[in-house]
């Protein structure tokens, strides 16, 4: 398992929990995504956002977060965002 911390403004993938365990579907993606970082929180969760700025509700745990490789027009969604 790779150790990321992402900072503020950071692309990421959130991990699909519900494709975990025995009876997943092979036919669902098992990343959610792009996100968007808006603050990582002091016990390693992060709040994060869609792309058109929309904020979870919840904190998302460090271990479902991976990063994602954008290409270099999505970058500019970023900024727009934040």
């Amino acid at each position: 398992m790779y150790n990321h911390d992402f900072e503020t403004g950071d692309l990421v993938l959130i991990r699909n929990s519900r494709q975990d365990g025995p009876l997943h579907d092979k036919m669902q993606s098992r990343y959610m995504g792009p996100y968007i970082v808006v603050k990582q929180r002091s016990r390693g969760t992060y709040i994060v956002a869609e792309l058109d700025g929309l904020i979870f509700q919840h904190t998302i745990a460090k271990f479902r977060v991976i990063p994602y490789l954008a290409r270099k027009d999505m970058l500019s969604m970023v900024e727009i965002v934040l």
